[in-house]
């Protein structure tokens, strides 16, 4: 999730799940175009992203919660993460 203060919480900006026996990795930061603009972080987020792909995270675990108003979210971390 992405929160930029003061705002509200923007929702999913980077999200995986299984379809079938594969998986979908969805981005919403438009990163094809800036990394051929030759922006480096757009490029080193793919890079990222392609190698979660080829070698996923071990240990990733989600925990849900129910925000005040309602609403449901996942925090997702890693095992090694508190």
């Amino acid at each position: 999730m992405w929160k930029p203060f003061p705002d509200e919480i923007a929702g999913t900006i980077i999200g995986e799940t299984r379809v079938g026996a594969g998986r979908l990795l969805v981005c919403q930061f438009p990163l094809l175009a800036a990394a051929r603009r030759g922006d480096p972080m757009a490029a080193a987020v793919l890079a990222d992203l392609l190698r979660h792909l080829v070698a996923p995270v071990p240990g990733l675990r989600a925990e849900h919660d129910r925000l005040a108003d309602g609403r449901a979210i996942t925090y997702y971390a890693t095992k090694d993460t508190p």
